[in-house]
């Protein structure tokens, strides 16, 4: 039996991470191309913090129909300050173009342009997501004036771009097999599980996934995702 590989999106430019040992059954998009790079993608909001980098991992296709319950997502966020305290909002718009809050994250603190500050989300759909492609969209905001700061999309990282996703009451084996009775919601939504990472615990998580290789994405690169 073919054990369970998550799927990876990248967009473009990317940093090999970690070559796992089966790689066929992943989806991977990547660069070759180096170019001089901008750290802002197009549309930046502000100097304050702006994101230039997300790597995206789908996760908990169960019924194995190409649909995912779980999305973890890697952002890189830089300030031309020395640090800044920072949080997120996620969206997401389905098929029929309505947009929804999906999660606000904890305040962390992004310090200049260091690769260690990294956030990490990993969301778990639970319910009311029917099967189909999603577009996410990304803001950060001021943690003391709510000021947004920068607003990313499917336009900005093609990684954000048409995710396919279903949330665990659409998958047919997790629905066959009623596994969530003593489940705990993130107060915030009902409908999703949420864990949430800062600086190294995104470094552990990369070496701990055996079975994917891992590819940072940068904005400036235009291959298309799988």
């Amino acid at each position: 039996m073919t054990p369970f590989l998550p799927k990876l999106r990248s967009q473009g430019f990317a940093l090999a991470g970690f070559v796992m040992l089966a790689s066929a059954a992943c989806s991977v998009s990547a660069d070759s191309t180096s170019q001089d790079l901008d750290e802002r993608h197009p549309g930046w909001q502000h100097d304050d913090a702006y994101v230039t980098d997300i790597g995206t991992l789908l996760f908990h296709d169960r019924d194995n129909d190409g649909y995912f319950a779980g999305i973890s997502l890697t952002i890189d966020a830089d300030t031309h300050e020395h640090d800044k305290r920072i949080y997120t909002v996620f969206e997401l718009t389905g098929p029929d173009l309505v947009t929804e809050h999906l999660h606000t994250s904890a305040d962390f603190t992004i310090y200049g342009n260091n690769l260690s500050d990294e956030y990490r989300i990993d969301i778990e759909l639970l319910r009311n997501y029917p099967t189909a492609e999603y577009d996410l969209r990304i803001s950060l905001h001021d943690a003391y004036n709510d000021q947004l700061l920068d607003l990313v999309d499917e336009s900005s990282f093609s990684n954000l771009r048409q995710l396919p996703l279903e949330s665990d009451d659409f998958d047919s084996f997790s629905a066959s097999n009623d596994s969530s009775q003593n489940i705990t919601h993130h107060e915030s939504n009902p409908n999703i599980l949420v864990d949430e990472y800062t600086g190294n615990a995104g470094l552990i998580f990369m070496l701990l996934l055996s079975s994917a290789v891992l590819l940072r994405s940068r904005f400036r690169s235009s291959l298309p995702t799988c």
